[in-house]
């Protein structure tokens, strides 16, 4: 990813978002079977309030002693923003706070420092190239959108695109994903835009 060695073909890395239980139960011991390690992005204000039995928060988060347990077992820890809000729908002062509250949070209850950030949400609406200059320089090198593609030789690290698997799709859409069938969704990230700008997706 950061250019300075040649991938093996068809290499992939895989990240998970949000921090659920059922990643836990579902998606480590399937990963760990095959060997692979994977990006698991939480959201260290949820988790945290998690710890504090915040009645507000859905029980299906998982906590940190599971986040210490997949470190552990070899997995990356990593902040998906501080507490899942939009951080390119809010005043940047108050998203540089998130970022920085966040990977403080991490490092205190974990003793992670990652080069990882994902950003919530993430349309086009939701990040910038001023929050992706601050990432970096806050350490995060590698910051992941959710606008659909593949990380290709030249694409900017900043602001990296993913093959989106989203909860419920079968078996075929997954190959037909990762074949690269789906490679064009890009158009629509972008045709959606003005609507995602105005508030209205």
């Amino acid at each position: 990813m950061s250019g300075q060695c040649v991938a093996p073909k068809n290499a992939v890395l895989i990240t998970i978002d949000d921090g659920h239980k059922s990643i836990f139960d579902h998606a480590l011991p399937a990963l760990d079977e095959q060997h692979i390690s994977a990006v698991l992005f939480v959201c260290p204000g949820l988790i945290e309030a998690v710890a504090a039995r915040d009645r507000i928060v859905p029980a299906t988060l998982a906590n940190w002693d599971d986040l210490k347990q997949a470190h552990a077992m070899g997995h990356e820890i990593a902040p998906h923003g501080m507490s899942h809000r939009s951080l390119g729908r809010m005043p940047f002062s108050n998203a540089i706070d998130e970022i920085r509250t966040a990977k403080t949070l991490l490092n205190t209850r974990l003793g992670v420092r990652t080069p990882f950030f994902s950003f919530p949400f993430g349309t086009l609406a939701d990040y910038s190239t001023s929050l992706a200059s601050a990432l970096e320089a806050e350490g995060f090198r590698f910051n992941f959108t959710s606008t659909h593609g593949r990380c290709l030789p030249g694409t900017p690290t900043t602001l990296l695109p993913r093959l989106k698997i989203e909860n419920g799709e079968d078996k075929n859409l997954f190959i037909h994903i990762v074949k690269g069938y789906m490679d064009h969704w890009c158009i629509v990230d972008r045709l959606l835009f003005p609507f995602q700008q105005r508030g209205m997706m």
